[in-house]
């Protein structure tokens, strides 16, 4: 080889080597930028105090043993690889004669064989890979916060490894021969991984993890040691999907589950400060051996009323204090009047406020159950004073802290029990420590439950209240909403179809763990209410909400896209449809008129607001009103904007009326024109759509609007208007490019003042459907019945409308040419509000029925 000489530090420096190899002799080895040296294994074993490659470089292990070792003037030995190392066959010895050594620099490296033989630490500095077989001699290896791939063999005879909450294992090839064991004090990491179908792992000792356990079609194997699944403020461990054919997790009977319980907010679930002390609706994820107290009390029990008997530490951000009839001698911790804060849900209460919530007697007797849900008060950790009285305007204290819970982890599928009654409510839980996808739960047991589920809000109200979430996640954000958390119970809306929910692994979506609960905005048409209460102490919340969503596909009949409200222990509100109280009703889009019927209870002699929000209106020439009937006023409210109404509840029990308001939608300014309809009918080149006017004053033009939702609409056609005319006036397009299937149109009229008015929507089917009748809008404020028919046949039709006794209160006929249209059924004096069932009858006897409301 040639020199070209020694630096000052008594480094060997050089432009190249014969061969390309490795000297024998050197303590200290730089590879230059853009060069390419092997250790060969035709030379005997190398040992050298350090190594640097240089960006661009590369050393070539071939199959020699090269041991790294320390000078007497250095600190410990180091792997610096701003390059890259490619293993070969060969063996890299970390030998450490007492001080540490660091595997450092660069972004990767790839081992074949390594071999940790000291009794000191080999620190990684960046991801690295271990390709053959892992010998720990002693010592122990630390992953810091990198990447440790292990694709080989495991052999350990003393040695461990050193992990942090930020370090990554991965465990690839056919999976490790020998149990994992970490390093005491440093027994964690952010994500375990089994990354090929052949992995196989055994942990050898205690274990916390941070982030995510990912079998894939591995198996880890626990054999009963502690597998601590951490959570903390920004999130929750969890063990992704196990595939029913492949990936298996043994041995997890000591498997403990934490729950972070964030300090409720202030303000709609953001905002930071003391937002109170409220309940929450959980599941312990794992089933215990061990008592309520030995888990959630953390073994702990107050037994002097008053006096705070846990030391601060190690108690503090942990646990809580439960209480409960019979004091310390059941397991609860003492309070002067012993008030139960842990309470189960009876399956089978209905919506309406006849539900069960049957306390927990006993916390040193009873123990944790997986599939059991509780609501549970939180007051704060273990170390929260229970000796400041209430004070109105301060609130009461607490804190944020964690819940945790040892037993056996629960994995593959899980039967949950529920009430078989249509229209009953049961709790059940998420069993798994991973998110639950509602969309997947769902679709996987449709022919049981409604489409929308319930979940306990802790920032609503001043102890928390039921909010029900759609398929969307709606009222949350996606992922709050949609995904249900780690330890989180929920409720679930029976259809009468079946007493069991199915769980299943694949339900699983890892990845959308939160700590947060919020309310955002919408992404659909649709018209948002909550109700507000700001209390004593100046904190604002949501007391209740509720939610109406806006497409031709839903129908103005409460049927499976509408959510049944469960009544809150405080504030309530919901929409009263039908004999039901909804949460959430979908509805058609309205054309022109259309009512929410409010309904509330549980209010108390204090200050409210409404606020009204809408979102994405496709008519937007609509007036909303909030009608007041105690006050007697019409507050106008937006198609746009959101909007916000105070009121107030006082001692006249008229104020808190169930009834007192209700949202009334009608035409923003009545247009020139008369008796606007359309009617459409499908025919072989496409669809007729027809349309006419009574009259017309000042009219300029009319646009036919098609959509394939049923909200999306388009223009497809502008048609000019005669303009002016005492006599009934028609029109007529063909749509001669509708898709298959179903297709929805709309008149948009346009006068010569730009004022815009619109037909009620039409449905047509391209191929043949099942007839329909649908009321719109459902209910009804006049005397006025506007009949919806969709792919009807051509025929004479008389229209029958009995009341709830069964009397027939209304019999008229008209003719209908077929296919779809709106008819408008003048009912004079005959309606009086309540609910009556609409039959049409054709001249063969055939009839469809549906229901009208009359408010």
């Amino acid at each position: 080889f040639t020199w070209l000489g020694v630096d000052a530090t008594g480094w060997e420096t050089q432009e190249n080597w014969v061969g390309n190899t490795v000297p024998i002799a050197s303590s200290n080895v730089v590879i230059p930028t853009s060069s390419a040296y092997t250790y060969e294994a035709t030379l005997p074993t190398t040992t050298i105090n350090s190594i640097t490659i240089a960006a661009g470089a590369v050393l070539n292990g071939g199959s020699s043993t090269l041991t790294l070792t320390q000078s007497a003037t250095s600190s410990g030995s180091t792997w610096e690889n701003d390059g890259t190392f490619i293993a070969g066959t060969g063996n890299v010895i970390f030998a450490n004669t007492g001080n540490p050594q660091t595997i450092a620099g660069g972004s990767a490296t790839v081992f074949n064989d390594l071999t940790i033989n000291g009794s000191n630490t080999v620190t990684l500095g960046r991801n690295t890979t271990v390709g053959g077989t892992l010998t720990f001699t002693s010592g122990n290896l630390a992953i810091g916060s990198n990447t440790l791939t292990l694709n080989g063999s495991l052999v350990n005879t003393s040695g461990t490894l050193t992990g942090s909450s930020t370090s990554n294992l991965t465990i690839g090839g056919t999976g490790l021969n020998q149990a994992l064991n970490f390093t005491s004090g440093a027994r964690s990491l952010n994500n375990l991984t089994l990354s090929t179908s052949a992995a196989t792992a055994t942990l050898g000792t205690a274990l916390d993890v941070y982030g995510n356990i990912q079998l894939n079609d591995g198996t880890l194997a626990l054999g009963g040691l502690n597998l601590t699944l951490k959570s903390n403020t920004t999130n929750t461990a969890s063990i992704d999907k196990l595939n029913a054919g492949g990936s298996n997790l043994t041995g997890g009977t000591n498997v403990t589950v934490e729950r972070f319980i964030k300090l409720r907010a202030t303000v709609n679930g953001t905002g930071t400060g003391n937002g109170g002390r409220a309940y929450r609706a959980l599941a312990s994820t794992v089933t215990t051996g061990t008592s309520i107290n030995a888990n959630w009390q953390e073994g702990l029990t107050n037994t002097i009323a008053g006096t705070n008997l846990v030391p601060a530490s190690p108690y503090q951000n942990f646990g809580v204090q439960i209480t409960g009839v019979g004091g310390s001698g059941s397991g609860f911790d003492v309070t002067q009047n012993n008030q139960a804060s842990l309470y189960t849900f009876t399956n089978g209460s209905d919506i309406a406020g006849s539900t069960g919530y049957p306390a927990v007697d006993n916390t040193n007797t009873n123990t944790l159950n997986a599939l059991t849900g509780y609501f549970l008060y939180i007051r704060g950790d273990r170390n929260t004073s229970m000796q400041i009285p209430y004070n109105p305007a301060g609130g009461m204290p607490t804190s944020s802290t964690t819940l945790r819970a040892t037993g056996t982890v629960q994995t593959g599928n899980k039967i949950l029990p529920i009430s078989g009654t249509s229209g009953h409510v049961s709790m059940i839980t998420n069993p798994y420590p991973a998110p639950l996808d509602w969309q997947a739960i769902y679709s996987g047991n449709s022919t049981i439950i409604t489409s929308s589920y319930t979940r306990w809000d802790s920032n609503n109200g001043t102890e928390g209240g039921f909010v029900t979430v759609d398929q969307s996640g709606f009222p949350y954000t996606e992922a709050v909403g949609r995904y249900i958390q780690p330890g989180e119970a929920f409720f679930v809306h029976s259809i009468g179809a079946g007493s069991e929910v199915l769980i299943t692994e694949a339900m699983k979506a890892v990845g959308f763990s939160t700590n947060v609960i919020y309310r955002p905005t919408t992404s659909f048409e649709s018209f948002s209410t909550e109700l507000y209460l700001t209390e004593a102490n100046a904190i604002r919340h949501s007391a209740d909400g509720l939610l109406v969503k806006y497409h031709n596909n839903y129908s103005a009949a409460v049927d499976a896209d509408d959510a049944d409200e469960m009544n809150n222990w405080n504030e309530n509100i919901a929409i009263s449809r039908s004999a039901h109280h909804l949460a959430i009703e979908a509805r058609p889009v309205i054309v022109s008129r259309d009512t929410i019927p409010l309904l509330m209870n549980g209010l108390r002699q204090t200050n409210y607001e409404w606020v009204f929000t809408p979102s994405m209106f496709s008519n937007t020439a609509l007036k909303a009103e909030l009608v007041d009937r105690f006050l007697n006023t019409r507050t106008l409210l937006s198609v746009t904007d959101s909007v916000v109404v105070p009121f107030t509840v006082t001692a006249n029990a008229a104020s808190a009326d169930t009834n007192r308001f209700m949202v009334v939608f009608s035409p923003l300014v009545p247009l020139a024109i008369d008796g606007l309809s359309i009617s459409a009918q499908a025919k072989t080149n496409g669809v007729l759509v027809n349309w006419s006017a009574q009259k017309e004053t000042a009219m300029d033009r009319y646009e036919l609007e098609r959509s394939f939702t049923g909200s999306d609409f388009i223009k497809i056609n502008t048609t000019a208007a005669i303009g002016n005319s005492a006599v009934a006036v028609n029109y007529n397009w063909l749509d001669g490019r509708p898709q298959a299937g179903i297709n929805f149109y709309r008149i948009r009229a346009v006068d010569k003042a730009g004022q815009v008015k619109y037909t009620n929507v039409v449905k047509v089917n391209t191929g043949r459907s099942t007839p329909s009748l649908t009321v719109v809008p459902n209910p009804i404020t006049g005397n006025t019945i506007n009949l919806q028919l969709s792919d009807v046949d051509k025929s004479h039709y008389t229209l029958l409308l009995y009341n709830n006794l069964g009397q027939q209160v209304l019999m008229t006929g008209f003719d209908h040419g077929g296919g779809s249209v709106t008819k408008s059924i003048a009912a004079g004096n005959a309606l009086s509000n309540g609910i009556y069932r609409v039959v049409l009858m054709n001249e063969t006897g055939t009839s469809i029925t549906t229901t009208l409301i009359k408010n």
